[in-house]
């Protein structure tokens, strides 16, 4: 990700695993809220926006994403992946597989909209 993406808002951020490194080249660093939450949102913007063909999501212990886009005007978010099931019942009450890697691209999940620069 680099330099190109920054971090806008964010729902709420841990002492320890800040918000900016989800933009960290380092996937091995995480974000997460300040406590455990049912519902955490984080707002990125590239400048200038630019378009998505690949999306990868390192889970650090979520079960549900969903991914939205903003049209580039500013007025309306578009959804660009449905909500996906990154855990599920057994590892969150196990508190197991917290850190698998998933990768959405336009042809497979994401939708076609994402290719369109915002």
């Amino acid at each position: 990700m680099g330099g190109e993406w920054k971090v806008q808002s964010c729902s709420s951020e841990s002492p320890v695993h800040k918000v900016d490194n989800v933009v960290r080249e380092e996937l091995h660093r995480i974000w997460q809220t300040e406590e455990p939450s049912e519902e955490a949102c984080l707002v990125l913007e590239t400048d200038p926006p630019k378009a998505i063909e690949r999306v990868e999501i390192v889970n650090a212990g979520a079960s549900l994403i969903e991914l939205y886009g903003l049209l580039e005007d500013g007025s309306e978010e578009e959804l660009l992946l449905s909500t996906q099931q990154v855990m599920t019942l057994k590892d969150l009450t196990n508190k197991t597989n917290r850190t698998r890697s998933f990768t959405y691209t336009i042809p497979q999940k994401l939708s076609p909209i994402a290719a369109e620069k915002r």
